[in-house]
């Protein structure tokens, strides 16, 4: 999602009316600070640039040249029901926060293949000879951060609640944060961490440059597939420009700048998927607030309220 975030962000101020002839809905985008972390904008941005300037002047979309940005789930609400966003790319927490209120009607998610999930993983390294994850109490973990992880730590708690074990922060000696998926995957392979939780997607790309991680490393739990972030399309949003936009961004595969452009991001294109798509990850946070219902309701503020922060490379 980080990828279409920055594919969505750049595109949005290039896109002009020259052809087909102009729509009369002006899209308004906007991301909710979250979406932010771990990536250098201006990077994204030049590794764009290409694709804007191919398709811009076939789609005939006019859109506001600076995105909105929002801290938390109770703004975006604000904004949408007051019409002034169109578009919004957030995580699955902050949007299940606005889902009942049916303020969506259209989502697209960034894949890689056909998939827009993503599995967690807990990874250990097999010198330790570790079985169970209660195995790792008064370790040390590493989390790794960012848009995709962003179910990661109701996971997490929904796995130690279910073996019948304190939440994290009393289960484990030391919780680090680092952003750099290959960080914290190296930090567990030297021994620096017991532990961390990555994406299976970053083990497995890990694996590929060097097969002694997936030798020495081992999954001890893993997520079922969860969609971890997606882009929001406002019911009321002006239906011609909204079927547009849908179609020119999940369409920028079949262009060369655009494979190109998804090359760099590492994704393969962006899909449309309906609202179920979101079930299971919609699962896992109940389950969460029922295991863990006092540590879910701070959660939950956060989500609603505050900017999260940019986690270090270590705290």
């Amino acid at each position: 999602m980080q990828r279409l975030i920055f594919a969505l962000l750049v595109l949005g101020p290039g896109l002009r009316a020259d052809s087909p002839p102009p729509l009369a809905g002006r899209l308004r985008l906007g991301f909710n600070c979250s979406m932010f972390v771990g990536v250098n904008e201006n990077d994204a941005r030049a590794s764009v640039r290409a694709l804007s300037a191919s398709i811009a002047h076939d789609n005939g979309i006019t859109a506001e040249p600076n995105p909105q940005i929002f801290s938390g789930s109770d703004s975006i609400g604000r904004a949408v029901d007051a019409e002034q966003v169109d578009a919004i790319g957030l995580t699955t927490p902050e949007f299940k926060e606005l889902a009942d209120s049916r303020r969506f009607d259209r989502y697209l998610f960034s894949v890689r293949g056909e998939d827009p999930t993503e599995e967690y993983v807990l990874l250990v390294n097999r010198s330790d000879k570790l079985a169970q994850i209660g195995q790792l109490q008064g370790k040390s973990l590493v989390m790794v951060d960012g848009p995709r992880l962003s179910l990661a730590m109701p996971w997490l708690e929904v796995s130690l609640a279910t073996a019948g074990l304190p939440q994290g922060d009393r289960f484990f000696r030391l919780i680090t944060h680092q952003i750099k998926p290959s960080k914290a995957i190296l930090d567990t392979y030297f021994h620096k961490s017991d532990a961390c939780v990555a994406t299976r997607a970053a083990f497995a790309a890990m694996t590929e440059l060097n097969p002694q991680i997936g030798t020495r490393l081992q999954v001890l739990v893993a997520s079922s597939p969860v969609i971890p972030s997606l882009f929001a399309i406002r019911t009321g949003f002006d239906a011609r420009t909204k079927e547009r936009v849908i179609t020119v961004f999940t369409g920028v595969h079949e262009t060369l700048s655009g494979q190109q452009a998804l090359t760099i991001f590492q994704v393969t294109r962006v899909v449309e998927r309906p609202l179920g798509a979101l079930e299971p990850s919609f699962a896992l946070l109940e389950q969460f607030a029922k295991l863990r219902p006092e540590l879910a309701a701070g959660y939950r503020r956060r989500v609603r309220q505050s900017s999260p922060p940019v986690a270090p490379e270590s705290r």
